[in-house]
């Protein structure tokens, strides 16, 4: 079989199988995963699911409304390049919310409310292992 035809027999295979695929969820590595979990509850992220093998905590999946992802224990603390992103249509309540916690939980600001070259309207906070929560609420959310 020419390589062409093999690519493009592949390319047309996958397609078909695209639709099977029902949810995708990413998964974070953390260096400590009780003080992510209780950090993430803290703010009113609701823990789906968590195991533990002897005094460990392995493995926990996290939501907050629509979007989960889990957290596995073995990631090292600082800056990540990944940004989670929670649409939303209630960003200004959501912000002062967040903007007026005092004491624990901390909640660290990356970016304040303000509206984005792209439209809409967003901020941003950091988890305590430096991952960047972007809330945005895009302009056909507004209400």
């Amino acid at each position: 079989m020419p390589e062409q035809s093999h690519t493009a027999d592949f390319k047309t295979r996958m397609a078909a199988l695209a639709g099977s695929i029902k949810k995708g969820d990413p998964m974070f590595w953390v260096s400590d995963m009780r003080a992510t979990v209780r950090w993430y509850e803290s703010i009113g992220f609701t823990i789906l699911d968590q195991f533990e093998d002897g005094d460990d905590l392995v493995f926990a999946k996290v939501a907050f409304g629509n979007c989960e992802f889990g957290l596995s224990p073995g990631g090292q603390p600082g800056p990540r390049d990944v940004r989670l992103w929670f649409y939303t249509d209630r960003i200004n309540e959501l912000y002062h919310l967040f903007k007026g916690q005092r004491g624990e939980p901390e909640v660290r600001f990356e970016e304040d409310l303000y509206t984005p070259f792209y439209g809409g309207r967003q901020f941003s906070i950091c988890d305590i292992n430096g991952l960047h929560l972007i809330f945005w609420q895009p302009e056909d959310l507004a209400a």
